[in-house]
């Protein structure tokens, strides 16, 4: 179970549950990651101490951030005790959308 499929479940509505259920894993995106941080921290000095390259940072769901990073970070993040879970970032389409071919917007180049 990826950890995008976790993060849905999380929430308590019906629609998350059935959303979880249809959404497949997807294209991981090469050098991204989302990283589940404990709740007291904060992702901005987390991004800051290992000069990561912010993509977004999550405090609703989850406390949290997507990143891009270099493998010698990536490795430094797993170390650190802050650091819950790390995952690839993917692209993940829900069927519903597939099927009405709806064109992803991209937030960065």
């Amino acid at each position: 179970m990826s950890l995008v499929v976790t993060i849905i479940l999380a929430g308590n509505s019906l629609a998350t549950q059935v959303l979880a259920q249809e959404v497949k894993g997807g294209e991981i995106i090469p050098g991204q990651y989302i990283v589940l941080l404990e709740e007291t921290e904060f992702a901005e000095l987390v991004i800051q101490s290992y000069q990561l390259e912010s993509i977004t940072t999550y405090q609703y769901v989850f406390n949290g951030m997507a990143v891009a990073a270099t493998e010698e970070q990536l490795s430094q993040l797993r170390d650190d005790p802050k650091v819950i879970a790390i995952e690839p970032d993917r692209i993940v389409i829900h069927k519903h959308f597939k099927s009405r071919n709806l064109k992803l917007l991209r937030t960065r180049d």
